[in-house]
């Protein structure tokens, strides 16, 4: 099925006209007519995509933890393999999208509080069958595990995007293979 450019185009407006707003206004002082007048659309074509502002801020804070989520947490589900490609096409991803991580970074504790209630449970068993913790000890751990990666991710990659410095998506990318490998390895080492 063709992609049909004038929607792409659309969307690529909306998000753009966001952005750009968001950069000078709060987001709960952003109003569809703003926005409308921003992307060159009717607010008409707004609503034939999003009920309202927060729909569409909801839906680009879904997209972005999805990503986030593709590459951070399918490792801890998936045999914690964590491949340097994906982690570079994340990289890159963010670069692009850089200015977006930045307004909707300040709700990441959604994010983390979905992670822990969506992942908690399978931490916890891979605690359990794979590194001899007692039940009892994994559920009360998998939390804590799950909040280290994510906002120590998060961390990282706000030091990498928005601070002074030389570091290269490569020596990043290496970065965040060494943390997952390392801690993976160093748990299982100690059982």
């Amino acid at each position: 099925m063709a992609v049909d450019k004038r929607i792409v185009k659309t969307d690529n407006a909306i998000l753009d006209a966001f952005i750009s707003l968001a950069q000078t206004t709060p987001l709960k002082k952003i109003t569809v007519t703003a926005l409308a007048k921003e992307a060159d659309i009717s607010r008409k074509t707004f609503y034939d995509r999003y009920a309202n502002l927060d729909e569409l801020i909801d839906s680009l804070q879904k997209y972005m933890a999805q990503r986030f989520e593709d590459l951070f947490m399918l490792p801890i589900k998936h045999e914690h393999i964590l491949r340097e490609d994906i982690v570079m096409d994340f990289l890159e991803f963010a670069e692009d999208n850089q200015k977006l991580l930045a307004i909707l970074k300040h709700d990441s504790n959604n994010f983390l509080a979905a992670a822990i209630k969506q992942e908690g449970d399978s931490m916890a068993r891979f605690l359990v069958s794979e590194l001899d913790f007692s039940p009892e000890s994994a559920k009360t751990m998998a939390p804590w595990l799950i909040t280290f990666y994510v906002e120590g991710s998060n961390y990282l990659l706000d030091k990498w995007l928005f601070t002074e410095n030389d570091l290269t998506k490569e020596d990043v990318t290496h970065l965040f293979m060494l943390l997952y490998k390392d801690s993976i390895f160093m748990m299982q080492k100690k059982r």
